[in-house]
């Protein structure tokens, strides 16, 4: 059984080890008391449908990714980084497809951007967890870490398999310590930061 899980913070170089754990560390879980509001996250409706002491089965709905509201102004940063971007390419590099390819690769990562997250389910018990029709177990990763997403927060879990890409869970703060109590022992828990790519794509909110 998963040992019982304070609601508390743990600052980033903080270490405690579960004893139901070869390795990794305690789960934390954030305190939200002075979580600013969402600044144009999507709001998921997320509820627990089940848990169970013993098999620890909870289920609950949330965005399939974290999305910010973008409004014109975003936009014309992105239409003027890639005229900038596509100038200087041009002049360094003195071709036009080059230059074309810039702008195009512009006009992708703003459609991209301005995608809106469907509302999926999610599950987690004993043996694994569920994204949507998706299944896995825990077998198929290593390890996990956590992240703080605005009015969510994620799990991000680490696969074995070297090229495999991060699967990632997306719940309410204010359920997260049903959600990770039934997470914790199942995996080792790392400390890790955002990564560069993540940090900007955070920082420009896209």
């Amino acid at each position: 059984m998963a040992n019982e899980i304070p609601t508390v913070v743990v600052p980033p170089d903080s270490k405690a080890k579960s004893p139901n754990k070869p390795s990794g560390d305690q789960v934390p879980v954030t305190d939200n008391k002075d979580q600013e509001e969402s600044g144009g996250f999507v709001k998921s409706d997320l509820s627990i449908s089940d848990q169970t002491d013993k098999g620890e089965t909870i289920s609950w709905t949330a965005p399939e990714f974290i999305s910010y509201e973008k409004n014109s102004i975003w936009y014309i940063y992105v239409a003027v980084f890639a005229v900038v971007l596509s100038v200087v390419v041009y002049v360094l590099m003195k071709d036009v497809i080059t230059m074309a390819v810039v702008i195009v690769l512009s006009v992708v990562f703003a459609v991209y951007g301005s995608r809106k997250p469907r509302q999926i389910p999610y599950k987690v018990d004993s043996s694994g967890f569920s994204i949507g029709e998706k299944s896995y177990s825990y077998e198929e990763f290593r390890m996990f870490n956590i992240q703080e997403e605005g009015q969510y927060i994620s799990v991000n879990f680490m696969p074995l398999k070297r090229f495999a890409i991060n699967v990632s869970l997306y719940f309410s703060v204010n359920d997260q310590e049903k959600i990770l109590s039934a997470l914790d022992g199942k995996l080792p828990y790392e400390h890790q930061s955002p990564s560069l790519i993540d940090d900007l794509m955070r920082r420009i909110k896209f």
